[in-house]
C-alpha cells in the first residue's frame, strides 16, 4: 500500500510539474508601438469570425432563400480533412482552415469565391496533435484577415512546447511568422478564434492548467502583453468593440464576465456568477453586453457596460433561463436578442427587459451561430437544414432548406451569395453564373 501511495504521489507531482506557468508580459513603450489602423475596406468584406462588427450581421444585403441538394448551388468544392471553422472572405477569395487526420497536418486553404477553385493549400503544423472532444475538431478556430495577412490559431505541440500557436500567412500562401501565444493543456480541444484590434491579434487560451489572454503584434508576432486567466476550461471567443463610449475587450466564462482594456490587458470591470464553461461569443449594443452559457449553469445575462471594478451587485439588467445557448452565439438586432439552444429551440427576447417575444422549435442539434442578412436570420442545424426566419417581434418562418451534409460551421453571406461549410464540402449557394 505504501508503494502504491508513493507511485500515486509521484504521478501527481509529475503532472503538476508538467503544467507550464504563464509568464505575464506588460506593455512597454505603448506610445511608440506604431499602431497600424485596420483598413476601412475590411467593413466591405467578411474578414473574421462573425464579420467585421463581430455581430453576425451583413446589413443591406440579400442571400438565397431557397435551395435543395440539386438546385440553387452555384458551386461545391470538396474539402480535404475536417474542421468547424467558418470561411472568411477578402475581395475575390475565401479562406478556411482544415485538419488532415492521417498526416496530422493543420492547413490553411484559399478558394476563388466566384468559381470555387482551390488556389493554394499551406501546411502550418504537422504532428503534435492534442486530444479533443468527439464533437470538436483540430481546426475549429476561424482565421482573421487584416487586409495584408491571414492569421490562424491552432492548438499543437511544436518544438516540444504545447500551446496555442499563431501563424501569419500572406495572400499567396507563404508563412510570414509563427509564434506561440501561450501554454495550453487540452481537455476537449480548442475553438477560440483570433480577434484583431488596431495593430494586435488577441488570443484567449483558457484551460484548467494555466489560462492566459495575450495580444501579439500583427506585424511581427511579438507578444505585446499577456495576462493570467483563471484555471478553468473555457472555449469562448472574446469580443472587442466600442461599448458605453470606450473600447472594451469582453471575455466570458470561468464564472465571470470581464472587460479588459485591449491596449494593455488591464481589467476595467468584472461581473461574477456566470457559467464556468462557455463556448460562444458575447454580443453587444451601444451600452450593454449580453452573454450566454454554458456548463453546468445555463443563463442569458445582460450587463450594463459602463462600470468600473466589481459590478456584480450594481450593473445586472436582466437574466433569462429559457432555451439558453451553450455553443451557438446569440444575435442582436435593434431591440431584439435572438438565440438558438444547442437542441434547436430558437427564442427572441426584448433586449431591454428580457421579456420573450416568441419561442419556437426549429431544428435538432445545433452548433452553428445564426447570421442576420438584411431582415432575415439564417439558422443552420447539424443535419444540414437551414431555417430562414424574419427578424421581427413575431415569429415567421420564411423558408426551410436542406443539404445532405452535416453543418457545424457558421455560414457567411456576401453580395447575394451564401457560403456554407459542411462536413465535407464548401458550398456557394446562389444563382448560376
Amino acid at each position: 500500500m505504501n508503494r502504491l501511495a508513493s507511485l500515486f504521489f509521484i504521478l501527481i507531482l509529475t503532472l503538476g510539474c508538467s503544467s507550464e506557468p504563464v509568464q505575464e508580459i506588460q506593455v512597454t513603450n505603448s506610445g511608440n508601438r506604431n499602431a497600424t489602423p485596420l483598413p476601412d475596406s475590411l467593413a466591405q468584406n467578411w474578414p473574421w469570425w462573425r464579420g467585421f462588427y463581430e455581430n453576425g450581421h451583413m446589413p443591406g444585403s440579400e442571400a438565397p432563400k431557397e435551395w435543395t441538394t440539386s438546385e440553387g448551388i452555384r458551386w461545391q468544392e470538396k474539402l480535404p480533412g475536417s474542421g468547424h471553422s467558418s470561411p472568411v472572405l477578402w475581395q475575390d477569395r475565401l479562406y478556411l482552415t482544415t485538419a488532415i487526420e492521417d498526416s496530422e497536418k493543420k492547413e490553411l486553404l484559399a478558394f476563388d469565391r466566384t468559381t470555387g477553385k482551390q488556389q493554394w493549400q499551406t501546411t502550418l503544423h504537422e504532428g503534435g496533435w492534442l486530444g479533443i472532444h468527439s464533437k470538436n475538431t483540430q481546426a475549429s478556430a476561424t482565421p482573421a484577415i487584416d487586409g495584408s495577412r491571414i492569421y490562424c490559431a491552432f492548438m499543437v505541440t511544436q518544438n516540444d512546447s504545447s500551446g496555442i500557436w499563431v501563424s501569419a500567412v500572406d495572400f499567396e500562401g507563404n508563412l510570414l511568422w509563427q509564434e506561440r501565444a501561450g501554454p495550453f493543456v487540452s481537455q476537449h480541444g480548442y475553438g477560440s478564434s483570433p480577434i484583431l484590434y488596431q495593430d494586435l491579434i488577441i488570443i484567449l487560451g483558457d484551460n484548467a492548467s494555466n489560462g492566459f489572454l495575450a495580444a501579439l503584434s500583427r506585424e511581427t508576432g511579438e507578444i505585446i502583453w499577456r495576462i493570467k486567466r483563471p484555471r478553468m476550461n473555457n472555449y469562448s471567443t472574446p469580443l472587442v468593440a466600442k461599448i458605453a463610449g470606450r473600447d472594451q475587450l469582453i471575455v466570458h466564462g470561468a464564472e465571470q464576465v470581464i472587460s479588459y482594456n485591449p491596449n494593455n490587458g488591464k481589467e476595467i470591470w468584472r461581473y461574477q456568477g456566470v457559467a464556468p464553461t462557455c463556448a460562444n461569443t458575447p454580443v453587444y449594443d451601444e451600452d450593454h453586453v449580453y452573454v450566454s452559457g454554458g456548463y453546468p449553469k445555463k443563463e442569458v445575462t445582460c450587463i450594463r457596460a459602463d462600470g468600473e471594478g466589481d459590478v456584480t451587485e450594481t450593473h445586472l439588467v436582466w437574466k433569462g433561463r429559457k432555451s439558453v445557448a451553450y455553443v451557438p452565439s446569440m444575435l442582436i438586432d435593434e431591440d431584439r436578442l435572438y438565440s438558438i439552444s444547442d437542441n434547436g429551440i430558437a427564442i427572441c427576447y426584448d433586449s431591454a427587459t428580457g421579456n420573450i417575444h416568441w419561442q419556437e422549435r426549429l431544428a435538432g442539434a445545433t452548433t452553428a451561430s445564426p447570421i442576420l442578412v438584411g431582415e432575415q436570420i439564417y439558422f443552420c442545424d447539424e443535419k444540414g437544414s437551414t431555417y430562414i426566419v424574419k427578424a421581427s417581434d413575431e415569429y415567421e418562418l420564411i423558408a426551410e432548406n436542406f443539404l445532405d451534409e452535416a453543418i457545424f460551421a457558421t455560414p457567411v453571406a456576401f453580395e447575394g451569395m451564401l457560403y456554407l461549410r459542411t462536413e465535407s464540402s464548401l458550398f456557394c449557394l446562389g444563382p448560376p453564373r
